[in-house]
This record gives C-alpha cells, sequence and structure tokens, in this order.
C-alpha cells in the first residue's frame, strides 16, 4: 500500500498527530522485496538459533601472500592486544604503509597536520589522526574515514532513517519498516498489517548494537516507543539469516567477514563445556581475540532455557548455539568470508555505498535463508582490525588496510618492505610531547625494516 502526503496528513489529523510530525515521517516506511519468508529456524524464550549453519571453506586469495609482518613478535603482539576500535585501525594502517613504501604521518590535531576538515576533531588524545602520502598524493584519515567524505553524506550515513529513505529511493533492499516515535507508530500499524510477526527496535543514531532491541512483536514494538517519547526509533522487520561485515571502496568490495554469534560445533566426542574451553583457547594466539572472552554465563542460561546441559556431548556437526541473541558482542566469531559472500551481497553493498554518496563504509548486510541480502547500515567511519585478525576462520592479513590506501593514492608501483619492529610506545610519546614542533611525526622514525 502507498500512501501520498494528504492521506498521511489525513490519517495523521485523526489520530491527533501534528502535520509536522506526518511530514517528518513522510516517505520513511519502506517494503522490501519479501515482506514474509519462510524460516528455518527454532525459537526459545526470545532466542533464535540458525539450525543450517555451516563454516565456510576458505582459501588465501593472491593479496594475503603479500609481505605482512611478523604478527607474533611480542613487538607487535603486545600493542595490538590492547588496541581497540580506531586506534587499531589506525595502527594497521600504518603499517600497510610502511609495508608498502607509503608514508604514513601521525598528528595530534588540525593545527599540527595544517588543515582544517569539519568532520575530524580538532585535537586527538590518541594516535588515530594520519596522512597517508605517495609522491605528491596526499590523503588524510581518522582509522579507516578519509577526508573525502562530505558532511552530508556523513550525515546522511549516521541517521538510520535518512539512511532507509536514500536506499529505498534507489531501489536497494532494506528491510520493511520505518521510523516511530511515541506520537506516530504508523510504520508499525503497517508492519503488523503486512503480517510481520517480529521485528527489530533501533535508535536512529548509535554504532555498534548500543540500544538495538530484538525480536519483539510489533504490539510490543509500540509499547517500548510509546514508553520513551523523547526519543525516536527505526522499527523493521527482523531477518532471520547470516549477518556480514563488508568494506567498499572506490567502487568495489575489498573486504567482507561473517558474524555468526556464540555457538560451538559438535564432534560427537566432546562435551559442549569441553567445546567452549577448546574454543575459548583457541582464541588467546590471535592479538584481537586474546582479551575478548567467551561468555559462559550466558551460554548456561540459554542452554537451561531450552532444558540442555553443559555436560551434554553434541553430535558430530551440531551446532550448538550459546546467544540469547544475535546481536553483536565480542563472545561471537569473526570469520573471513571476503572469497566466500555471494556477490548479490557484494554487489548490493558497493551500490548502496554509491548511493550514500561515499567513496568508501563498511556496510552491514544480512543474508535470509534463501541467500537473498538486505542492507542494515553504512558506516561511514567504520572499524577495520577484525578484518586483518578474523577467528577462528580466516588468515591474518593486510589486505583491507592496504586496499584503503591504494584506493585514495594513486599508486603504480609498490616497493614491499620487511616491516620487522615499530616502536609505537615512542611514537606515542614523541607525538604527544609537549613542545615539538608542527608538522607531525612519520611512523618510518620508528620503524626497522629487514
Amino acid at each position: 500500500m502507498r500512501l501520498n502526503m494528504p492521506a498521511l496528513a489525513s490519517l495523521g489529523a485523526s489520530c491527533g498527530i501534528r502535520t509536522q510530525c506526518v511530514e517528518r515521517f513522510h516517505g520513511f516506511l519502506f517494503r522490501c522485496r519479501a515482506v514474509t519468508i519462510a524460516l528455518k529456524i527454532k525459537q526459545s524464550w526470545g532466542e533464535t538459533i540458525l539450525t543450517d549453519y555451516k563454516e565456510p571453506t576458505v582459501t588465501a586469495s593472491a593479496a594475503l601472500t603479500e609481505a605482512i609482518p611478523d604478527f607474533t613478535a611480542p613487538v607487535f603482539f603486545d600493542v595490538l592486544k590492547q588496541l581497540r576500535g580506531h586506534e587499531a585501525g589506525s595502527y594497521l594502517m600504518a603499517l600497510a604503509a610502511l609495508c608498502d613504501g607509503v608514508e604514513s604521518r601521525f598528528f595530534r590535531s588540525q593545527q599540527d597536520a595544517q588543515i582544517t576538515y569539519p568532520l575530524f576533531d580538532a585535537e586527538y588524545n590518541r594516535p588515530v589522526f594520519q596522512s597517508l602520502s605517495f609522491g605528491q598524493h596526499r590523503r588524510y584519515f581518522v582509522g579507516s574515514q578519509s577526508d573525502t567524505v562530505s558532511p552530508e553524506a556523513a550525515l546522511n550515513s549516521r541517521d538510520k532513517l535518512r539512511t532507509k529513505k536514500i536506499l529505498h529511493r534507489n531501489k536497494l533492499a532494506t528491510p520493511f519498516g520505518g521510523g516511530a516515535s511515541a506520537d506516530h507508530l504508523m510504520a508499525i500499524q503497517e508492519i503488523a498489517k503486512a503480517g510481520i510477526r517480529r521485528v527489530v527496535v533501533k535508535p536512529i543514531a548509535g554504532s555498534q548494537a548500543k540500544g538495538v532491541v530484538l525480536n519483539l512483536t510489533p504490539r510490543a514494538a509500540a509499547e517500548y516507543v510509546v514508553s520513551r517519547p523523547s526519543e525516536t526509533f527505526i522499527v523493521e522487520q527482523q531477518i532471520i539469516g547470516r549477518e556480514y561485515r563488508v568494506y567498499v571502496a572506490d567502487n568495489r568490495m575489498l573486504g567482507a567477514f561473517a558474524r555468526p554469534p556464540q555457538h560451538v560445533i559438535g564432534d560427537g566426542s566432546a562435551t559442549i563445556q569441553a567445546l567452549m574451553q577448546a574454543k575459548a583457547e583457541s582464541r588467546l594466539p590471535n592479538p584481537l581475540f586474546n582479551s575478548r572472552p567467551l561468555d559462559f554465563a550466558m551460554a548456561e542460561r540459554v542452554l537451561q532455557r531450552r532444558n540442555d546441559r553443559m555436560d551434554r556431548v553434541p553430535a558430530r556437526g551440531e551446532v550448538v548455539g550459546l546467544a540469547s541473541d544475535t546481536l553483536i558482542n565480542e563472545a561471537g566469531d569473526r570469520n573471513y568470508a571476503t572469497n566466500t559472500i555471494s556477490k548479490a551481497a557484494a554487489d548490493l553493498c558497493v551500490a548502496a555505498t554509491k548511493a550514500m554518496g561515499l567513496v568508501a563504509a563498511g556496510v552491514d548486510v544480512m543474508l535470509d535463508q534463501r541467500g537473498v541480502p538486505y542492507v542494515l547500515e553504512v558506516n561511514v567511519r567504520a572499524m577495520i582490525s577484525l578484518h586483518c585478525f578474523p577467528h577462528p576462520i580466516g588468515h591474518w592479513n593486510l589486505e583491507l588496510p592496504r586496499g584503503i590506501i591504494r584506493s585514495f593514492l594513486p599508486i603504480d608501483r609498490i616497493t614491499p618492505r620487511r616491516v620487522i619492529g615499530f616502536d609505537y610506545a615512542a611514537l606515542k610519546a614523541e607525538l604527544f610531547r609537549e613542545g615539538r614542533a608542527v608538522g607531525g611525526v612519520n611512523a618510518a622514525d620508528f620503524a626497522s625494516f629487514g
């Protein structure tokens, strides 16, 4: 059903909704290609467990064979295991630059860099702001975000309502839903009329699944929204399937990883407890997962609700879901998927990035159980470190930071260098040293090559 503006205004008046409010939400109720889908799931106490999950088979791509540092060496491992978010991404961008003969220079402020760019902060207290240069060409980055992003594109990507409107206008698949507030519940009413039984409620701004509520009925979603009269939300159909983070730059996919929630796979002899313990221990050699523990307490609660036990021995190949929901958390896996994700999903992410007016973005995409992809979010400053250190499936690599650099700089020749050391602590000390002259700190001055 398509509602034009007069119809919306009339409906709004009959419900006591101000015309301005109706105008605000006009166009924010969108249909995707599928309203109802066959779900191969089991649900209990609000938990969703995939029953057909299979671990993908991954082979190394050509880019993975390029020289990378020995990340098991303490000089790299001990630094990486302490870094999070954009600082980890900036560190890996600098390492990729050092390996490929690209200059990386860190700054503590825009004054230090002698630039003015509205989307970067005036000052930083961590090494996240750097320039990357090759020949006469230079670009500035905070984490993975470059200085090519326009303020309008940044605003559109951070506001989920704006994102949804742009994706719909470009006929790109996104879950059925729209904007909702305490005095405007039309989107939820339309969701209910379409026969959708489970929805997701998201704040219009936010990241890393903060404030997201899953697996609500339309009625429960309406009650949740009404109970928060000062907030505006996106309410949309909950797509059941497999979620991926895809990084796009320069109209092509550079990397992807799958994000299955916490689970174990039976081997026919070990208990769930033993499988979890083995999985937890397997994380320790990975610098980014070393301090990301599995959630044993959550696993216990989930199993109890299903009348299952930690001492049960699951059959070989049996997937045992151990997450109370499918929201992103540190207990889930991050499996390398650059060469296994479907072309349809990759193409959709490339089209979504372009539609948003971005050169590069991290796109969250969900594939339903038929393999149909839906864009969930488009992130202008996506974290990239987990692309480089996937677990448990995948190879340590610098594919993505290398790809980002080559997308923004016209590099016509590469002289690979073997980086055997990088004194990150000394770089930080010099970067924030009082009295240092402006002009930044060259990362190569703190690196050693073999």
